[in-house]
């Protein structure tokens, strides 16, 4: 291991332990039942399988349901925890799934994506409040406007998620560490973006709408949700 890979390692690990830390300070740990905790772990192996096992996985593409894990952590627990999930599956599945030499970048990466999920998508996120206030000023007339703000939110996700990590950041690290040319990195990745697009939109809609809020209340954690 170089030194730069190195140097990223303990960026991970502060990354990590500010993450508990933060959660730790602001309280919200104490909120933790063994039953969350456990959800956690089982969302961070089916993330594992759904990306090594039952997905497209080369140096060159990536193209899984892993998505579905992460952004059900995000919507149920906020960003904190999409980002724990998001890293720790990238992390464990490369050791136990290796495809190539261990690289922290990419778990860094990985944390980073569960991360934008939840600002964007946990309704106690400022983020995602905002954009339920645009949508629903724009879809205030619809009979469906729950559907549709919650469908908006999906997409401006989707979209920052293809747009920055998967068709900008991957890319240079990808380039910069292994010398990929660009033209053949995108050749695939505007493929992989117009398919998970509408593809992570419908998905995050259902469980938005659908998914989530039953679970809560079969947990007894229902909450008053914002408009």
């Amino acid at each position: 291991m170089g030194t730069r890979e190195i140097i990223l390692c303990v960026v991970l690990g502060l990354a990590v332990v500010g993450t508990i830390v933060w959660l730790a300070v602001t309280g919200r740990s104490k909120k933790f039942k063994a039953r969350d905790i456990a959800m956690i772990g089982i969302l961070t192996a089916m993330s594992v399988v759904l990306a090594r096992l039952l997905g497209i996985n080369s140096p060159i593409i990536k193209l899984s349901f892993d998505f579905i894990p992460i952004v059900f952590a995000a919507l149920y627990f906020g960003p904190a925890y999409s980002f724990l999930v998001s890293a720790l599956a990238d992390f464990v599945g490369a050791i136990l799934f290796p495809s190539g030499a261990f690289n922290p970048i990419f778990t860094i990466i990985a944390g980073l994506i569960g991360l934008c999920y939840g600002l964007w998508l946990y309704r106690g996120s400022p983020l995602n409040k905002g954009l339920r206030s645009f949508f629903g000023g724009l879809f205030k007339n619809s009979a469906k406007k729950e559907m549709l703000v919650s469908g908006g939110c999906a997409l401006v996700a989707a979209v920052f998620d293809i747009a920055v990590f998967t068709l900008i950041v991957t890319p240079v690290i990808l380039h910069w560490y292994y010398g990929l040319a660009y033209a053949a990195l995108y050749s695939t990745r505007i493929v992989k973006a117009v398919i998970l697009i509408p593809l992570e939109t419908i998905v995050v809609t259902v469980l938005d709408l659908q998914v989530i809020p039953r679970l809560k209340k079969s947990l007894g954690r229902s909450k008053k949700r914002t408009a």
